[in-house]
């Protein structure tokens, strides 16, 4: 059941400095009974956008509403690409790419 997603970044300076990214959210269970979220970015804007994202109660619950719709719930651990879009470093959209649960053993 694994799935294949190809996703890329692009940017083109000399037009319009529009910048197309990728960022990474992961929640994973710990060893001990813990929680590991993980945020990263490949670039910046995405790293940027990935935290103003998770740190708005709004965006939060509109994220929510998405993964229920995709996924029925939203499940204890899972792992998410977003697709992040804008001109410099000001992200202006992180649309919601990829979702898949992660099963606890």
């Amino acid at each position: 059941n694994d799935s294949l997603v190809t996703l890329g970044t692009t940017h083109d300076w000399n037009v319009s400095r529009y910048v197309v990214d990728l960022a990474l959210v992961a929640k994973l269970p710990g060893e001990n009974g813990e929680n590991y979220f993980i945020f990263a970015g490949i670039g910046y804007n995405a790293q940027i956008k990935i935290v103003e994202l998770f740190s708005n109660n709004q965006s939060l619950a509109s994220l929510e509403k998405k993964i229920i719709e995709k996924n029925k719930e939203v499940p204890q651990y899972y792992a998410m690409v977003f697709e992040v879009k804008g001109f410099d470093r000001a992200s202006t959209k992180a649309e919601l790419k990829y979702f898949h649960e992660i099963k606890q053993n």
